[in-house]
């Protein structure tokens, strides 16, 4: 398992090889104070972590038929939360703007009124 110094040490292995997640993180970090970089490369360092840690795990599952059917079930759960909170969303915005609709006609007529 990787832990956080190994991964520091890949992606600052990356840093002079075109096209890879280090190369671009170091680049986007070129003129940023050395904290900054610090911070970023520790976060982009957990991300690495964790994502190495969803790939394998997904492999592992994948090998049997239970392990299979356990990740469909679990990825469909997933996958119905962010509608979810993808619909929610949705319909908050147009609720919002539906409500400013209204503000708006309801402002219209009082300065019709006014005149």
């Amino acid at each position: 398992m990787m832990d956080m110094n190994d991964a520091i040490k890949e992606l600052r292995s990356q840093k002079d090889k075109p096209g890879t997640p280090g190369h671009y993180l170091y680049k986007m970090l070129e003129t940023a104070h050395p904290n900054v970089v610090s911070y970023i490369e520790h976060q982009a360092a957990s991300a690495m972590i964790m994502a190495r840690g969803i790939r394998s795990t997904i492999e592992e599952k994948q090998k049997t038929e239970e392990g299979r059917k356990e990740l469909e079930k679990h990825l469909s759960r997933l996958a119905s939360r962010m509608n979810k909170t993808s619909f929610t969303r949705n319909q908050e915005e147009k609720e919002r703007k539906e409500k400013e609709h209204k503000e708006k006609e309801r402002k219209e007529k009082e300065d019709k009124k006014e005149e």
